[in-house]
């Protein structure tokens, strides 16, 4: 919603640009601090209701319908090269993945959005090994062209930092060859950015209950207060700035609610259930309502991002 001082205006979002409806029935748009004023047919967006949701599981529906015309669920471990040897993975200690898991399928519908299964994890390799394989290039055709002694080399991260930049749009900086005394420091920092429009993860999706309390999903005894809950995108409690059509600054929070201070404020409140894996819990701890909240959200938000059109 978009507060002014008239109050609060319909919105969709659709293609990364947020559409507003306001009193009268006109439709606009928000664009670099303009309001652009839209046509007649963007009032459909309104009257049909957000769609987005729906429209992202068809594509979601149409997407598994290609894999398996295709047979690419037909895939298995056994066809996967290690990215650090070049070899095709053996049976032992070194192997990720699990042959338990959908025969030692790569697309395993029943858990392909667990963070443990195959499809995520060769995802995870796949988005490492790229990231490597072209900060090595460039750090070896620096160490070949300049005429500085230092011989800088591709750190190791941390998988806890791989979990930062996987889960989230960041900015990696590397120092190397700095004399501390005695010592050559060499290291890296890693910006990132959890709350942002461009990108909505798993955990981006908050549940407002219909008290107007705000709570994380993995909060104890959740479930209890499903009815009448809704599911929110956490960047839209954030504090914004709008001119008024009086030309003063205003300040407005897209959506409104008290946060919980059990799961979100202490962060004490979390369920004992969950381990870190919020897909598992969702699927295993929450109730279907509650889920059908979350789920619908999720989508919504996801749908409503930028878009590749091709």
């Amino acid at each position: 919603m978009l507060m002014e001082e008239y109050g609060e205006y319909q919105c969709v979002k659709e293609n990364g640009t947020k559409y507003y409806m306001d009193n009268s029935g006109n439709v606009f748009a928000v664009i670099n601090g303009q309001k652009i004023p839209q046509g007649d047919s963007y009032k459909d967006k309104f009257i049909s209701g957000n769609q987005n949701a729906k429209k992202y599981y068809a594509d979601a529906i149409e997407l598994k319908k290609f894999i398996e015309d295709n047979h690419l669920d037909e895939l298995r471990l056994t066809e996967l090269i290690n990215p650090d040897t070049g070899e095709r993975y053996q049976n032992d200690e070194t192997n990720p993945y699990t042959t338990l898991s959908g025969n030692g399928r790569i697309f395993d519908f029943s858990n392909i959005e667990s963070q443990q299964s195959n499809f995520n994890i060769h995802r995870r390799d796949v988005i490492k090994n790229s990231i490597e394989r072209n900060l090595a290039i460039i750090i070896n055709n620096f160490n070949n062209f300049s005429n500085v002694p230092t011989d800088f080399r591709m750190p190791k991260l941390k998988e806890i930092d791989w979990d930062t930049i996987m889960e989230n749009i960041s900015v990696i900086s590397f120092m190397q060859g700095v004399n501390i005394g005695g010592k050559i420091y060499s290291g890296y920092s890693i910006i990132s950015n959890n709350k942002n429009e461009d990108i909505v993860m798993p955990d981006s999706i908050y549940i407002k209950t219909s008290d107007s309390i705000i709570h994380r999903i993995t909060e104890e005894g959740l479930s209890g207060l499903a009815s009448g809950a809704i599911g929110v995108f956490n960047v839209n409690l954030e504090r914004r700035t709008g001119i008024s059509t009086s030309n003063t600054t205003n300040y407005y929070f897209p959506i409104e609610g008290i946060f919980s201070y059990e799961s979100i404020v202490t962060q004490n409140g979390i369920s004992e259930d969950y381990s870190g894996d919020l897909n598992e819990y969702i699927q295993n701890y929450v109730s279907q309502e509650l889920q059908n909240i979350y789920y619908t959200a999720l989508a919504r938000e996801r749908y409503g991002l930028y878009r590749q059109k091709l």
